[in-house]
C-alpha cells in the first residue's frame, strides 16, 4: 500500500482543524523526568461523533470499526451517513462475530513490560489516572477481496495542574490487503491473524507512546532541529514529506506536515520494510 494512501486513511479519522489549533498544547511538549505515570488501559472507545468518520460502523461491544463505504454521505448529508453506516455494517456481515475484539488487555500487558528509564508506568484501574489509553482497530473496505487494517492508540493526557485533558493519537497501518473471510481472510481461524497483527501493532504504538512520555521526542518542537524526510511506497510513486520524530531498527516515527506546520498531536509509526525512505541517514 502506498504511503500517501495510508496518510489519507488516517486523515479520515481526525479533525484536522481542531488538532492544528491545539497542536502547541503544553502537554505535547512536556519532558517528564523520573516520575511515575498512572495509565488506565480502557475498554471504552473514542467518540463516535467527533473522532471517527461519521459513516464508520462500530461492531457492538468491541473496539473495532469498519469503514470505506461513504459515497451516499457525500450527497445525502445525514441520510447518506445513515445509509453508508448500514452499508459498512452489511459489508462485514456475520464475520463481525470473529472480530468483536477489545485490545485493552494487550495494551496493559505490553505497557507493564516497559520498565526502567526516566518514566515508570503504573497501571490504574480507574480514577485517578494521568493518561487514559483507548486502543482501536479499523477495517477499511476497498472491495470484497481488498480490506485494509490499521490500529490506533488514543491517549487522553491529563495535565497535573489544570486537570484538563489533551488528546494525542498514534497510528499504525498495515501494508497488506486481505478479504474479510475465506482462505487467507482476516476472520479465518477465529481472526487469528488479526490478533497477531494487533499484538505487534499495539506494541509498536506503545513504544512510541512511552518514548514520547519520557521526553524523547523533543526535536519536532524546536524549529531549527526539525528533520523532514520523504517516504513512498516500496513500489515507488510520489513521496510524502513528513517530520521525523524518531526511529528504531524496524520503524520510523513521523508526524504529518500541513501548510508547513507539523500536526503535533498525530503520530504515525511505520514499518521500515513497508516503505522507501529518503533522508533518514545524515
Amino acid at each position: 500500500m502506498g504511503f500517501r494512501r495510508q496518510m489519507k486513511m488516517i486523515g479520515q479519522s481526525v479533525l484536522v482543524g481542531i488538532l492544528i489549533s491545539a497542536s502547541m498544547s503544553p502537554l505535547a511538549t512536556a519532558q517528564p523526568s523520573q516520575r511515575t505515570i498512572r495509565v488506565l488501559s480502557s475498554p471504552d472507545v473514542v467518540s463516535t461523533l467527533t473522532e471517527i468518520p461519521g459513516t464508520d460502523y462500530l461492531i457492538p461491544d468491541s473496539q473495532v470499526f469498519v469503514g470505506g463505504k461513504d459515497g451516499a454521505s457525500r450527497w445525502l448529508a445525514l441520510l447518506g451517513i445513515a445509509i453508508d453506516t448500514t452499508r459498512n455494517q452489511s459489508t462485514i456481515g456475520e464475520a463481525a462475530e470473529s472480530v468483536r475484539l477489545k485490545f485493552d488487555t494487550i495494551v496493559a500487558r505490553s505497557l507493564a513490560a516497559r520498565t526502567g528509564g526516566a518514566v515508570t508506568f503504573e497501571a490504574a484501574a480507574g480514577e485517578p489516572y494521568n493518561v487514559k489509553l483507548l486502543p482501536s482497530a479499523r477495517f477499511l473496505v476497498d472491495s470484497d477481496q481488498k480490506v485494509h487494517l490499521s490500529f490506533r492508540l488514543t491517549a487522553r493526557i491529563r495535565d497535573d495542574i489544570t486537570k484538563r485533558e489533551s488528546t494525542k493519537n498514534y497510528h499504525y497501518a498495515l501494508s497488506e490487503f486481505r478479504p474479510f473471510s475465506g482462505n487467507g481472510g482476516w476472520t479465518e481461524n477465529n481472526a487469528q491473524i488479526v490478533r497477531e497483527r494487533a499484538s505487534v501493532a499495539l506494541d509498536r504504538l506503545l513504544e512510541a507512546f512511552s518514548r514520547d512520555m519520557a521526553g524523547d521526542f523533543v526535536e519536532p518542537y524546536i524549529p531549527e532541529k526539525r528533520r523532514i524526510i520523504k517516504i513512498s511506497g516500496v513500489q515507488g510513486g510520489p513521496a510524502a514529506s513528513v517530520l521525523l520524530v524518531g526511529h528504531t531498527s524496524d520503524t520510523v516515527i513521523v508526524m504529518s506536515v500541513v501548510g508547513g506546520r507539523p500536526l503535533f498531536l498525530i503520530v504515525q509509526v511505520i514499518e521500515r520494510a513497508s516503505v522507501r525512505i529518503e533522508g533518514l541517514e545524515k
